[in-house]
């Protein structure tokens, strides 16, 4: 069988009404073993913009921080 793997891009963000929240949009394609692109596609997201408190986003020095509470 074929080995393939999906390559993931953002294509556009955009505000929405909900300042919490922002519009994304992704562009997906699935390229076999021979790097020939069997499938490709795009979706639309609506994601929350304010991060989790358990997430390990921001900048290092904040990364740093969550992680004291891991040990």
């Amino acid at each position: 069988g074929d080995t393939v793997r999906a390559l993931i891009e953002v294509i556009s963000t955009r505000d929405v009404k909900d300042p919490d929240r922002g519009l994304l949009e992704l562009g997906f394609t699935l390229v076999d073993q021979n790097g020939t692109a069997a499938q490709s596609g795009s979706a639309r997201l609506l994601m929350r913009r304010t991060p989790h408190q358990k997430a390990r986003w921001g900048d290092m020095e904040t990364r740093a921080e969550n992680h004291k509470d891991d040990s």
